[in-house]
């Protein structure tokens, strides 16, 4: 049985030894035919191809010169470097008379791309033949010509071909990479012609049915037909005849084809014959069991909200694209279509009329487009890990009201990942998780670390994800899925080859990530092209899906061959979130805000204002969500800065954290007045909340009216004015103790009696001092040059350090070098402007906190100031950094140094859900450059250790300053912090320049040491402040006591992460966080009224069972490092 196709279709060539022609006959050449390409134009750098040979190589016999006109390399359209097109090769030459017995034009190679060897057409006059090669030795032949795989390549013309005069051959890769030229050779065939055929036969990857009957094609290549009779095949057995058949009719002597032959369950041998006329050819092949490959495409468009058009036309397109999936899989059973992002989903249903949901929500339901469970593509390096949570809100959403499949998660082009994602998915539910790697400035895989796919991605709790890392996305055109079948069947078999070649990939699947580009408009190609070819071949079978059933494929059948990676893959394009400082900052505070917010409301009970506040909060997180989404700027957002398109989208994109931040207030204010109506205590008293699950002293914020003080019980709290209105009211820091978690407590407003002490003087001589630290400022620098801790008699600071604690290091310039994928400074060429001290005074004075501030100049800012602050009652150091900064085009970075002390530094930060120590916890290629961090980082050394906090900046460098160094490892060198907190190093994406005033604050404890759960605890504080609101007259019903909790949590190292109304409205959800390191029994002590029982669910609200629930206390397992919660209804 057999498949006569033309010569185009030639998948491989015979291979044999180049054997220079009887010089008799030799009509003409172009090379010796001597294994060796060094007689030919050589060319050192291959980049000059180009430039040498701009419209391809054009030679004529006679009178051009091999050494110079003809180049040893043919490049393919594979071949950046030669501009990634075809280049012709073409030969003119006079016949003074055609021979009679026609030509025989033997092309002999060197070698030929060791993965990607081309396909060639040959043409003699207008008449082609077409040849594919086979893998040469490839880049070792470069140098070293006798490691080639030589081959020749025969190709017959006779007196019809040829002609008297004027004569031309064009030799073409129209496929593939390159290939070397040994010689080119026209001889004259003598009247006698040896009779043997050149036959090769291989076996192929394809397989068809043919009357039920599944049969495996084999590629056939016939070479020296001399005879225009049809090409006879015939396939044997030691059992005798398996199958016979004729092929095509030869051109140029040569002939290509299939034969199908039934699959072998073990090795077994073939013996193939070629017969044509009086010529034969005879091979042995061995066909062994061959893989029947499964091709798994998630069609999806990438979702770039923004970045090729305004976001308002990006929504379109999609919704566009949508609407035709929706047609598509009507007219075509095998089409399937993905939304990469469900927010493409949230779009078409608000722009969609009501009546046609139903459409969407049936296709996604009968698994005919895929709505994936992530909201937007993350850099998930700023993400919380409430964000992380919340970016799968909406898809659950979708799952539970409307039965859409919540199965598996995709993140597409920005590169890197937190360590914690397998802890988030796999609480959530989600099984299955495939990244798509943009490699531009993130050498992630250089590594090959894409090469263990699929593996169990395990976070450090223990929580497995199936992944699939890939180089790329938009993936369908490496197969030609819209291309028709024909190209589709070279494509995959090209694609298919390294796959198939590997030992180390037992699998019988592979996973195409996404279909089209950055916001490409859909066609009907893809779902023509499929079911065409799947009308012609059985295997490789191509399966368009969602991105789980290729999982759910390999888990079904090779569970036991998945290996397992553990690892963080830091976080390569969140760098470029400081190119917009001041509203990275805004979404930064945010996070932590909306937290707060929805305790608050959480505890305020079910009311007619609960489902309002419920849609205002989910607002809020979409646009937490949007801003902190991977796409940030305009494409040409670095090129153009001032134009139209750029300001108007990056407008957009600010708009997102300024509206969460300005949501958050307003609903934090409605939800404080809302519960302090509800106190019973007389109006005018100060209500303090505490967001936190534990219980809390710390210094809070408070607006009251001018000459009052806040008192408790024993007479006014320590407190100090920080603020004072033109009007009636004054703001206050005081110290609130002992708060109640998830709570609050009240206190009394008085007449201010003048009893409050007054404060010692704290700053003198450029020293501020208090019973924990002695500060001492350099006023050359403006910044710090000792911090001595008197609990440990330790200084804290390192004085071999070229900076200053505090200091503010601003570097210009450094011209992009290297590869163009990743471009980033050249720390060589960076120019650091000169920071000049002009100022070390006193700041703040009182009870609670005293200040020192430093003032400086530097070339490009119009102020910079340090204020140094020490709290009274509290082991704790806030640095706050204040910058008012002039506009800049040029490249730059600013960077806040803090070098602490003491030998064999080791450090470990804070990711969302989680932690990591660099180097030792990230996985190779993982970023080290920088580090996008949470609320803590802490640094260790032999007899000291710190805890670090950034409020308002998620990136840091350590040890150095590294952008541009693409580090594989880390070096430890000291103990310095970078807080690295403006740059505009990108290209494309992130904005250009930015100005205006910029404020950084950086909270600091010390001690003998401190694991995770005590940073955590820390960190909280820092960035999650208790709140307050004065009690105004005419409030409602009043039946709460003037202090009380509503959830508390225990023990220690279990965090509360969120405390909020349920997404249903069924109750209150509770999440916690274990910090320890150790499986914990979370004990949740809770007064909510009318609390009835508890269910513990998954991260994403669905009701995994029921919980043990008594007398208001409820007993919740935690894993070690994990995430856990429970639903009290």
């Amino acid at each position: 049985m057999f498949r006569g196709l033309i010569a185009g279709l030639v998948l491989v060539s015979l291979i044999t030894p180049a054997v220079a022609a009887d010089e008799t006959q030799v009509v003409w050449q172009i090379g010796r035919a001597d294994n060796d390409y060094r007689d030919l134009a050589h060319l050192t750098n291959l980049a000059d191809f180009g430039k040498t040979f701009p419209d391809g190589v054009k030679f004529t016999v006679g009178k051009s010169d091999p050494a110079k006109d003809f180049p040893f390399i043919h490049p393919g359209p594979a071949d950046a470097w030669a501009g990634k097109r075809e280049h012709p090769f073409t030969i003119n030459f006079e016949l003074a008379a055609v021979p009679d017995d026609g030509c025989e034009l033997r092309v002999d190679l060197v070698d030929a791309h060791a993965d990607a060897p081309p396909r060639l057409i040959v043409e003699i006059n207008g008449q082609r033949g077409e040849v594919a090669l086979t893998p040469g030795t490839g880049d070792p032949t470069l140098i070293r010509p006798e490691k080639g795989k030589n081959r020749t390549l025969r190709f017959f013309c006779n007196t019809s071909v040829l002609k008297q005069g004027a004569n031309k051959i064009t030799i073409t890769a129209t496929r593939g990479s390159w290939f070397l030229y040994d010689a080119i050779t026209l001889a004259r065939l003598p009247k006698e012609v040896a009779s043997a055929l050149e036959l090769a036969v291989t076996p192929s990857i394809f397989f068809v049915e043919r009357d039920g009957r599944l049969l495996q094609e084999f590629n056939c290549y016939v070479a020296g037909v001399l005879s225009s009779e049809p090409v006879v095949i015939e396939v044997r057995t030691g059992d005798g005849l398996l199958s016979s058949g004729r092929l095509a009719q030869a051109s140029l002597g040569t002939l290509s084809g299939q034969v199908l032959i039934p699959p072998a369950e073990s090795t077994r041998s073939l013996v193939i014959r070629a017969i044509c006329g009086k010529q034969t050819a005879v091979v042995t092949v061995d066909q062994k069991p061959q893989r029947k490959w499964h091709i798994f495409c998630a069609p999806s468009t990438h979702t770039d909200i923004g970045y090729t058009d305004l976001q308002e036309n990006v929504i379109a397109l999609h919704n566009r694209n949508t609407d035709l999936a929706l047609q598509l899989i009507q007219e075509f059973p095998l089409y399937h279509w993905n939304l990469e992002s469900s927010w493409a989903a949230q779009m078409w249903f608000r722009d969609r009329p009501q009546w046609r949901h139903k459409e969407l929500y049936e296709a996604s339901k009968n698994r005919r487009v895929g709505i994936e469970a992530g909201y937007l593509n993350m850099l998930t390096g700023l993400c919380s890990e409430e964000e992380l949570v919340r970016n799968l809100y909406y898809s659950a959403r979708l799952h539970r009201q409307h039965g859409v499949p919540f199965e598996s998660f995709t993140l597409t082009d920005a590169p890197s990942h937190v360590w914690s994602i397998p802890t988030i998915l796999a609480g959530a539910g989600i099984r299955y998780v495939s990244v798509g790697i943009n490699g531009i400035r993130a050498p992630l895989l250089k590594q090959n670390l894409h090469h263990k796919s699929p593996f169990w991605w395990e976070a450090r709790d223990g929580s497995k994800v199936l992944t699939w890392f890939t180089p790329g996305y938009s993936q369908a055109g490496q197969i030609g899925l819209n291309e028709g079948p024909e190209r589709m069947r070279a494509a995959i078999e090209k694609d298919l080859y390294w796959w198939d070649h590997r030992e180390d990939y037992p699998f019988d699947a592979i996973l195409l990530h996404g279909a089209y580009s950055d916001n490409v408009a859909i066609g009907r190609a893809i779902a023509e092209s499929l079911t065409e070819y799947s009308k012609r071949y059985a295997y490789p079978k191509v399966i368009l899906c969602a991105n789980n059933h290729f999982f759910e494929h390999i888990e079904k059948n090779f569970a036991d061959k998945i290996p397992t990676v553990r690892g963080c893959g830091g976080s390569w394009w969140e760098d470029g979130a400081a190119s917009s400082a001041f509203e990275t900052a805004v979404n930064r505070v945010a996070h932590q805000d909306a937290v707060a917010a929805e305790a608050i409301w959480a505890a305020g009970g079910k009311d007619k204002a609960t489902t309002g506040a419920q849609s205002a909060f989910n607002r809020v997180w979409d646009n937490i969500l949007l801003y902190d989404e991977h796409t940030w700027g305009a494409w040409n957002s670095i090129s153009a800065p001032t134009s139209d398109f750029v300001t108007r989208q990056f407008a957009v994109k600010a708009a997102y954290a300024t509206d969460a931040a300005r949501q958050i207030r307003q609903l934090m204010s409605r939800g404080l007045n809302r519960l302090a109506a509800r106190v019973n205590v007389p109006a005018g008293s100060l209500l303090v909340f505490n967001p936190s699950g534990s219980v809390r002293t710390g210094v809070v914020h408070a607006e009251i009216p001018r000459h009052m003080l806040v008192m408790d019980e024993d007479g006014p709290l320590p407190q100090q004015v920080v603020k004072e209105d033109v009007l009636e009211n004054v703001t206050v820091a005081l110290l609130a103790r002992d708060v109640p978690p998830v709570g609050y407590r009240t206190y009394r407003v008085a007449k201010d009696t003048g009893k409050l002490a007054n404060p010692p003087a704290r700053f003198k001589d450029n020293v501020l001092e208090n019973d924990f630290y002695r500060v001492t400022f350099d006023p050359k620098t403006a910044a710090v040059a000792s911090i001595f801790d008197k609990m440990l008699k330790k200084e804290l600071v390192d004085q071999s350090s070229k900076y200053k604690l505090g200091q503010v290091i601003y570097g210009v310039g450094g011209d992009f070098t290297g590869e163009k994928e990743w471009w980033g400074p050249d720390p060589a060429k960076i120019v650091f402007n000169e920071l000049t001290g002009k100022s070390v005074e006193a700041g703040a004075r009182g009870p609670l906190f005293s200040s020192a501030k430093c003032k400086a100049e530097m070339k490009g800012f119009r102020s910079v100031e340090l204020e140094t602050i020490l709290y009274e009652q509290e082991r704790r150091i806030q640095f706050v950094v204040r910058l008012n900064k002039e506009m800049t085009f040029d490249r730059e970075a600013l960077y806040v140094a803090f070098p602490f002390a003491g030998a064999n530094p080791r450090f470990r930060y804070e990711i969302g859900g989680g932690h990591v120590k660099p180097n030792d916890e990230h996985l190779p290629g993982g970023c080290r450059d920088w580090f996008a961090v949470q609320r803590w980082v802490t640094v260790h050394t032999d007899d000291a250790a710190v805890i670090w906090s950034p409020v308002d900046t998620p990136l840091i460098t350590l040890c150095d300053l590294t952008p541009g160094k693409w580090l594989d490892t880390l070096p430890i060198t000291n103990g310095t912090i970078f807080a690295y907190c403006l740059n505009n190093y990108w290209f494309t994406n992130y904005k250009a320049g930015q100005d205006g005033n910029f404020t950084f604050r950086f909270d600091l404890t010390s001690g003998k040491s401190f694991d995770p759960q005590s940073a955590c605890v820390f960190g909280e504080a820092a960035v999650q402040p208790m709140r307050s609101i004065r009690l105004h007259p005419g409030r409602g019903k009043k039946g709460l006591p003037a202090s009380a909790s509503f959830c508390q949590v225990g023990p220690a190292n279990v965090m509360l992460t969120a405390f909020k109304d349920a997404d249903d409205g069924r109750g209150v959800i509770i999440r916690l966080r274990e910090t320890a390191g150790k499986d914990t029994t979370a004990v949740v002590k809770t007064v909510l009224p009318d609390a009835k029982k508890a269910v513990l669910c998954d991260l994403v609200e669905r009701d995994q069972g029921p919980a043990e629930f008594s007398n208001g206390e409820l007993k919740v397992p935690v894993k070690a490092d994990s995430m856990a919660a429970v639903r009290i209804e």
